[in-house]
């Protein structure tokens, strides 16, 4: 019978541990200045939670100049190679979290993914102490949505390192402070529909921000035809533009 409890500290610090190995090795190895460290690779089938990747990239680095590759971690050339230690909490999480045929997965999923970025923040905290990183030097989880990704820096370095996810972010704060009247009056033209959430990856680059712009257009200021609805198309949402009456009812 598996244990109702586990030993969630015990995971931060090894968390914590790991991404100051991963700096301490590239420091020993590469001898650059460090501008990102990233824990990534995160997977959970309902079944298993892996442990995350860790990697860490310099400011002498090709992917540093690249904005397509700079928080890319799966493009950087460093990558802590794997060990024994985390497919052991590995192993041990996954137990915890499919007890009782799996009644509790979500809330230890969810958990995991909360020590992972308190884990980012302690650990950053730890390597600005030690000198081994500069100040402008950010740790973050890298998940493929970038849900975490916000969580683990302040506003400022998120416009600046992220603006993609910065502009969503106010996107949805101007959205939140519409008059509700605007949000919620009654229209005779069909609205476009709000995408079902699913937990499949989906690209977080600025496919949030179109879908709540055009959710958010008041009433008064759509046209009856043509009207706008939503597709997805190669896993991404973007407007498609309908004939008139091809809504249905």
């Amino acid at each position: 019978m598996t244990s109702a409890t586990f030993d969630w500290d015990g995971l931060l610090h090894a968390l914590v541990d790991g991404i100051r190995d991963g700096a301490t090795e590239f420091r020993d190895d590469d001898g650059g200045e460090i501008y990102g460290i990233a824990v990534y690779g995160f997977y959970a089938d309902g079944a298993t939670i892996s442990w995350p990747m860790i990697g860490v990239s310099g400011v002498d680095s090709e992917a540093a100049d690249d904005p397509e590759l700079r928080w890319s971690p799966y493009d950087w050339e460093y990558e802590q190679d794997p060990s024994d230690v985390g497919d052991d909490w590995s192993t041990r999480l996954s137990a915890f979290a499919g007890r009782d045929r799996g009644a509790h997965w979500d809330e230890a999923e969810a958990r995991f993914f909360t020590t992972v970025v308190d884990a980012c923040e302690i650990a950053r905290r730890s390597l600005l102490a030690d000198g081994l990183i500069p100040a402008t030097a950010l740790v973050i989880a890298a998940d493929v949505g970038e849900e975490l990704v916000p969580k683990c820096v302040t506003k400022a370095q998120l416009a600046e390192e992220f603006p993609h996810l910065a502009a969503e972010a106010a996107e949805r704060d101007r959205i939140a402070a519409c008059p509700s009247t605007s949000r919620s009056r009654p229209s005779s033209t069909p609205s476009a529909p709000t995408p079902t959430k699913t937990k499949t990856i989906r690209s977080g680059r600025s496919s949030l921000g179109r879908a709540l712009r055009l959710c958010c257009i008041p009433s008064s200021s759509r046209t009856p035809t043509p009207c706008w609805t939503l597709s997805c198309i190669a896993s991404r949402w973007v407007p498609v533009r309908l004939s008139p009456g091809a809504t249905g009812g």
